[in-house]
């Protein structure tokens, strides 16, 4: 998931990859610039190594990621061309899950106003402000502060068509039988 920041002149990506059922931040990166794929920046990051070599099941937990990022065994993105009515209904869940992570993304942004009109420092200091910004709301959750205004957050979700290895597409065929089937 990405969210766009315009620093001075300059647009900064801050990717958070990874945000937990409860919409605390687990995972955030703060430093690459705006013209960088997230695909990219997902390869280079040291959360994906854990991943590739702990995840060993479905029970241990997956990642939902838009079509932009290649399918792997913890990484389940949309089915590109829906063939069958249980990867109609996979994709329907996978991308109202998804919407709610873009419903955080504008709690976020609407608790820390910086955030929605732009971060108007040099990139060095929007970084940290992004990251404090980033511990201040789980904070937040932790105290079970109440969202004002929650209801006007922009629900919008958008792919970018990728397509993903076979052992993504595996353990997604299984998923979507198991539980869509």
């Amino acid at each position: 998931m990405t969210i766009s920041l315009r620093i001075r002149n300059t647009d900064l990506d801050l990717i958070a990859k990874f945000l937990s059922v409860d919409s605390r931040f687990t995972n955030l990166v703060a430093r690459w610039p705006g013209s960088v794929h997230d695909s990219h920046i997902l390869r280079c990051s040291k959360i994906l190594e854990h991943l590739e070599l702990t995840h060993k099941r479905v029970e241990d937990g997956i990642v939902l990621g838009d079509s932009g990022y290649g399918c792997k065994s913890f990484l389940m993105t949309p089915f590109m061309r829906p063939t069958e009515d249980c990867h109609e209904r996979f994709n329907r869940a996978h991308t109202k899950t998804r919407c709610c992570i873009e419903r955080t993304f504008g709690w976020w942004k609407k608790r820390f106003n910086c955030l929605h009109s732009g971060v108007r420092v040099h990139p060095e200091k929007a970084c940290t402000m992004i990251m404090a910004c980033a511990v201040l709301h789980n904070i937040a959750i932790n105290l079970k502060e109440p969202m004002d205004d929650a209801d006007e957050v922009d629900d919008s979700c958008i792919d970018i068509p990728f397509r993903g290895p076979e052992e993504g597409r595996t353990v997604r065929d299984h998923i979507c039988r198991a539980f869509f089937g």
